[in-house]
């Protein structure tokens, strides 16, 4: 498992090489900025990690679909329109969440995450609820039958 840096500065990667480079279980160390991502991500097996010294220096606008397990931490994930922020079908799937902000679909359509069968666990963090509007959930988070929340 390694540690890969992302940002501009001496062996550092843009983000989406960096993703393109990284292996299960490896860690991208996000330097402080806001990146602009593509709509949707799909991770594997990884972790991601703000290098601020709070959550609101490093900010990722994207949303991610996992396919098996994501850690966040130290950093704000703001979704895209018409997506979750993070979300999984998969019943192996994990998310773990470390002093991260999720701010849902601004369309206020989705939640900011969405499990059908797997684990959630969170310190320290904020899952913004989805705005109120029709057809909406109004709900920060939803969760299959058979999904763990701690």
């Amino acid at each position: 498992m390694s540690t890969i840096g992302v940002g501009t500065g001496f062996l550092k990667k843009p983000f989406l090489k960096a993703l393109e480079s990284a292996k299960n279980g490896d860690t991208l160390v996000l330097d402080p900025g806001e990146y602009q991502l593509p709509e949707e991500l799909v991770i594997m097996n990884l972790n991601i990690c703000g290098n601020g010294e709070t959550r609101g220096d490093v900010v990722l606008k994207t949303s991610f679909r996992v396919r098996n397990a994501i850690t966040l931490e130290n950093l704000t994930l703001i979704s895209p329109p018409y997506k979750c922020a993070v979300s999984a079908s998969h019943i192996e799937a994990s998310f773990l969440f470390k002093n991260v902000e999720i701010c849902p679909d601004p369309a206020g359509k989705k939640v900011g995450v969405y499990i059908e069968q797997g684990t959630v666990n969170a310190t320290r963090s904020l899952i913004r609820a989805a705005r109120l509007e029709e057809n909406s959930y109004g709900w920060a988070l939803k969760a299959g039958e058979k999904s763990q929340i701690h």
